[in-house]
């Protein structure tokens, strides 16, 4: 139950973030088409991607995975974690224990 409610947090959280990285470039590109003023969006944009790098970074800290041959469970490294074809609640990982490659169910990381 623990781990469903720290997923939902993590999830809860990047969802917040994501809609106002969203309202922050929307807002910006409108200034810049409508007015001309292309600075907000100078100063918007890279705040965006400083947000999306930070929020990545705590999803990757908060999560591991289960792996679906042995159960045990492992984090990948953040190459494997971004460029893995993966699915809302599991991803695409080769095992650390058993090397088994498929798809790992996401669990939230105690600590």
């Amino acid at each position: 139950m623990k781990n469903k409610k720290g997923l939902r947090k993590i999830r809860g959280i990047m969802l917040v973030v994501g809609i106002i990285m969203s309202a922050i470039n929307v807002c910006t590109i409108a200034l810049w088409i409508v007015k001309g003023m292309w600075v907000p969006f100078a100063v918007g944009f890279p705040l965006v991607i400083l947000c999306g790098v930070l929020i990545t970074r705590m999803y990757y800290k908060n999560t591991m995975y289960i792996c679906a041959e042995c159960n045990a469970t492992f984090k990948p490294t953040f190459a494997q974690f971004t460029f893995s074809a993966h699915t809302p609640k599991t991803r695409k990982l080769k095992c650390k224990k058993c090397g088994h490659t498929g798809y790992c169910v996401e669990t939230y990381a105690q600590g």
